[in-house]
């Protein structure tokens, strides 16, 4: 499963990289979601799932 995720967020990235129209692309999960978005010159990843939160 982790490694669809991360196939998906090469995809994303390429697609961002490739067309700088698109500012943000999100993968809804079962237990949170992906986000791979430009910030200025820069794009970030965040993963929110319930093993990411801070305890």
């Amino acid at each position: 499963m982790e490694r669809d995720y991360l196939e998906w967020v090469n995809k994303a990235y390429r697609i961002l990289v490739d067309n700088p129209e698109v500012p943000k692309m999100e993968l809804k999960l079962f237990d949170g979601k992906i986000s791979v978005y430009r910030c200025g010159d820069i794009i970030r990843c965040d993963i929110k799932r319930e093993e990411t939160k801070r305890r």
